[in-house]
């Protein structure tokens, strides 16, 4: 501090600044980590998805039986029988 009391209005004013500074500051980090993002796309590259030139036909045959991510495996309980 510079040796002296603020008013109540001077320190409502001085924590106004500072949530606003704050405020753009958590704006800016936001769009840094969440925001639209430009990404170079090749247009020879093969598509894997469309219809004409898709790169895989038929789904993969594993031979693998896949459990629903919605259904539980229950581990035995200890100590009750």
């Amino acid at each position: 501090m510079n040796g002296y009391m603020m008013t109540s209005e001077e320190e409502i004013t001085s924590l106004k600044a500072q949530i606003k500074e704050q405020a753009e500051i958590i704006d800016y980090l936001t769009k840094k980590l969440f925001g639209q993002k430009t990404e170079k796309i090749d247009g020879n590259q093969i598509s894997l998805f469309e219809e004409e030139n898709r790169v895989f036909t038929e789904p993969e045959q594993t031979g693998r039986t896949f459990v629903s991510a919605t259904s539980r495996l229950e581990a035995p309980r200890r100590g009750s029988k």
